[in-house]
């Protein structure tokens, strides 16, 4: 083992033993263990869901036989993509983090977890995986290691299987233009009721565009102050009829006053655009604090309303068929039992990235072909990076 893996397996097993979901989703709030375990787990779910519609929406097949998920941690996307492919491997360079992992295994016929402390894949065969995800971690890895994984995802990705990896790729310039750093507001300043006035009537065209009038109350104690705090703006996701999977996250956006004061409203008109293919859907309308949270992770309550898209058949649930029943996940004293909580804090993230003209070239020198190349923001306001959808020829 080089002295730089030895050095990256040791700082991540120690973040592992000190606060191990926080490591993985670094919400400020989160941080010392205060990440409810349900809650971390429908990040991943609603992670993979927007991912696969978008690429089915792209016209991207996307094969649903044996995943990877390279630098699982404990196990957030490995659990999701069990509900679209038929066998998942979590992998991860923590050994404490692959024990964590195995305990909210839910589909454990489905999903098995590795520990890999190597720089390399050696312990896959070539041509293994038809999917291979990996998200929140190449960024932490110095470039010279970055290449060898993206090496080695293409040899154990077989013919016609896709990789799609996040990576920023240059520091953002420095604006001084006195722009307002959201910061959080007190916990109960998230509270708000929402009431869409005017719905769409009857089937929607895919694809065209709308206004939904929405009723905005501040039910907290406290005055909305954008200037004060950052923006703040009504926005909606799509979900699947059944509300089990979020199939596009950040759709229209409508800003709201500069200031709302405590127990008052205002209307405001939210533009959205019908997804893309016919099918029924629920359109969900919240609040966002940008660069902060939304409003409904608070646990203020986001409106639905119900919308067909062109002519379909009755809604179907969005899960994929023949997945078994999740086994339910166990409680936090349970889940941490084992781990101690004697470790200090490794310090802060290493973080780092590559230019995309050097990805895109890569790949083409290589032969495989990047489809898809979306703005991604999992670097930080510091950091432009970019989710690449790669396939292999």
């Amino acid at each position: 083992m080089s002295d730089d893996i030895r050095g990256i397996r040791a700082y991540w097993e120690q973040f592992a033993r000190h606060d191990p979901l926080w490591a993985i989703l670094s919400d400020p709030e989160k941080r010392n263990r205060r990440w409810d375990i349900e809650l971390f787990f429908q990040t991943g779910r609603r992670e993979v869901s927007t991912l696969l519609y978008h690429l089915r929406r792209l016209g991207i097949s996307v094969p649903e036989g044996k995943a990877l998920d390279f630098g699982c941690g404990g196990g957030r996307a490995t659990q999701a993509l069990a509900e679209h492919f038929s066998r998942v491997v979590g992998i991860d360079i923590a050994e404490t983090m692959i024990g964590l992992a195995e305990k909210v295994n839910r589909f454990p016929e489905q999903v098995r977890y590795v520990h890999n402390p190597s720089g390399d894949l050696g312990v896959f065969a070539d041509r293994e995986f038809d999917f291979v995800y990996s998200n929140i971690v190449l960024q932490h890895l110095e470039p010279k290691i970055a290449w060898g994984y993206l090496t080695e995802f293409l040899r154990v990705l077989r013919p016609g299987g896709l990789l799609v990896f996040q990576l920023p790729s240059h520091r953002r310039p420095r604006e001084g233009n006195g722009a307002v750093v959201p910061r959080p507001m007190a916990e109960d300043a998230y509270r708000a009721s929402l009431e869409v006035a005017v719905l769409p009537a009857g089937p929607m065209e895919p694809g065209s565009e709308h206004l939904l009038q929405v009723e905005v109350f501040n039910r907290s104690g406290h005055d909305w102050d954008c200037g004060r705090d950052g923006p703040l703006r009504l926005g909606n996701h799509w979900l699947s009829a059944d509300g089990s999977a979020m199939l596009i996250q950040d759709d229209g956006r409508a800003p709201l006053p500069a200031r709302l004061p405590a127990a008052a409203g205002c209307r405001l008109p939210l533009p959205i655009r019908i997804p893309p293919r016919p099918g029924h859907y629920l359109c969900e309308v919240d609040l966002v604090h940008e660069g902060v949270c939304w409003f409904r992770d608070k646990g203020s309550p986001a409106a639905r309303v119900p919308v067909r898209a062109g002519s379909c058949a009755e809604p179907a649930n969005a899960g994929a068929a023949g997945v078994p029943a999740a086994a339910p996940l166990p409680s936090a004293e349970e889940f941490y039992q084992g781990i101690g909580g004697e470790s200090a804090d490794p310090g802060p993230f290493p973080m780092h990235g590559i230019a995309r003209g050097l990805i895109h070239d890569f790949f083409q020198d290589r032969g495989a072909s990047v489809l898809d190349v979306a703005e991604d923001d999992h670097g930080g306001p510091e950091w432009i990076g970019y989710r690449y959808v790669v396939k292999k020829n």
